[in-house]
C-alpha cells in the first residue's frame, strides 16, 4: 500500500525530487566565500518569484520560520510603540505572549473571527499578524491601506500559494519547508524601505549575534552572507525546488495544483455530510490545509476531550493504512495538508482510507 503523507512542515517533496540532486560542488566547501554568490542567486530567485517590489529587500535567516519572524521583532519593534495582533490558533496566541512577556510590548490581542473588523485596528500603531495559522487553517490577510505603523506577517503556511499584498506588509517571514517542501532550517525574512528605516532605529534589548541585521549589515545579508552557518543541503535542494517551479510557472502553476488539491477534498466534503471544515467560512479557510470534524460534534456540542480521544483513536487506525500525519493536536479535527507539492490522487486516496475507517 503506498504511503500517502500529510505532514505540514517538512511538508510532501516536490515530484522530481532524488537524492542524488543533493551532490553539489558547494559540498565540503566553506559558506564564507565563493558560496555567497549560489546564496544571492537563489534570494533573487525568489524576489522574481514572489513578484516582490523593486525596493523590497530578501535575506536568510537562521532557525527557520520561527526564527525568522522571531528576526523581525528583534530588529524592528520599539517598547514605545503599541502593537496589534489579531489571534485565531496556536501560533499566533504563541506570537501574541512573546511580545507581551518577552519583550513586554503594550500589545492590543483581538480574537480573529467572522466578526473581526480591519478598522479596529489604529494605522498609526503597529501591526503583527498570521497569515494562515498552521493549527486550525484560519487566514488573515486584512491588512488597512495606509497603515503608517509596521506590518509584519508571519506567512509560513501562505506564501508562495495565497496571493500576499506586498505593497501593505512591512516584514514577511516564511520557511522553505512549509510550502515548497524543502528541509528545515532555512527561516526567509523580507523587509519593506519602511521597515529598513525602523532597522536603523537603535533598540533597549540584546539582539543575538546570529539574529542581528545591523551586526552583519543589510548590504551583505541581502547579497548571501549567512549570520550563522546555514545547512548547505538544503540550499542546495531549495535551489532545485525553485528551478523546478520557475521552469513550469512560477507560483501561478502553485497556485493550480494547490487548487486541484482543494477540488478533491471539497468533492469529498460535498459527497460525505458526516464531516465538515472546522473554519465554516470560505473566506478565512488558507489555501495550504484544511482540518475537518465530524458534523455531529458541534451539533451535539461533543466536549474537547471526547473530541481530542476520538481523532487521536482514528488517526493511529489512519498509519495501518499508510495514511500518515493527520492528528490536529492544537484543535482536535483532521489536518490535510492540500499545498501545491502534493498530488491530488493522493489525497483522494488517502481521503478514501480515512473514510473507510467510519
Amino acid at each position: 500500500m503506498k504511503p500517502i503523507y500529510f505532514s505540514c512542515g517538512p511538508s510532501k517533496k516536490f515530484p522530481q525530487w532524488d537524492s542524488n540532486m543533493l551532490n553539489s560542488e558547494w559540498l565540503n566547501r566553506t559558506h564564507i566565500y565563493d558560496f555567497k554568490q549560489f546564496v544571492y542567486g537563489i534570494l533573487h530567485q525568489m524576489h522574481r518569484l514572489l513578484n516582490l517590489p523593486n525596493d523590497y529587500k530578501i535575506m536568510f535567516v537562521p532557525a527557520s520560520g520561527s526564527g525568522a519572524i522571531w528576526c523581525s521583532f528583534l530588529n524592528l519593534l520599539l517598547p514605545e510603540r503599541k502593537i496589534h495582533i489579531p489571534v485565531s490558533g496556536y501560533f499566533s496566541r504563541v506570537w501574541a505572549e512573546d511580545l507581551q512577556k518577552q519583550f513586554g510590548l503594550d500589545c492590543n490581542v483581538i480574537e480573529y473571527d467572522e466578526k473581526f473588523n480591519i478598522d479596529c485596528i489604529d494605522q498609526n500603531d503597529d501591526y503583527m499578524m498570521v497569515a494562515v495559522d498552521t493549527s486550525n487553517g484560519m487566514r488573515n490577510l486584512q491588512i488597512l491601506d495606509n497603515m503608517s505603523g509596521l506590518v509584519l506577517m508571519d506567512a509560513v503556511s501562505a506564501v508562495f500559494i495565497e496571493d500576499i499584498p506586498w505593497t501593505k506588509v512591512d516584514a514577511v517571514s516564511f520557511a522553505a519547508q512549509k510550502i515548497l517542501g524543502g528541509d528545515g532550517s532555512l527561516g526567509v525574512l523580507v523587509l519593506s524601505p519602511k521597515a529598513l528605516e525602523r532597522l536603523a532605529v537603535d533598540k533597549p534589548w540584546p539582539i543575538p549575534r546570529m539574529f542581528n541585521i545591523n551586526r552583519w549589515s543589510l548590504e551583505n545579508v541581502e547579497n548571501g552572507q549567512f549570520m550563522s552557518t546555514p545547512s548547505i543541503l538544503s540550499l542546495i535542494e531549495l535551489s532545485h525546488i525553485l528551478n523546478w517551479v520557475e521552469q513550469n510557472g512560477g507560483v501561478p502553476f502553485l497556485q493550480q495544483r494547490n487548487e486541484d488539491n482543494w477540488s478533491v477534498m471539497n468533492k469529498f466534503l460535498d459527497q460525505n455530510n458526516k464531516f465538515e471544515s472546522l473554519i465554516k467560512k470560505p473566506a478565512l479557510r488558507g489555501l495550504a490545509l484544511n482540518c475537518i470534524e465530524l458534523q455531529e460534534w458541534s451539533a451535539k456540542s461533543v466536549k474537547s476531550e471526547e473530541r481530542m480521544e476520538f481523532m487521536k483513536e482514528i488517526s493511529a487506525k489512519a498509519k495501518k493504512l499508510c495514511v500518515y500525519d493527520i492528528a490536529n493536536f492544537s484543535n482536535p479535527s483532521w489536518r490535510f495538508w492540500l499545498g501545491p507539492m502534493q498530488e491530488s490522487e493522493d489525497i483522494a486516496a488517502g481521503l478514501d482510507r480515512f473514510l473507510s475507517l467510519f
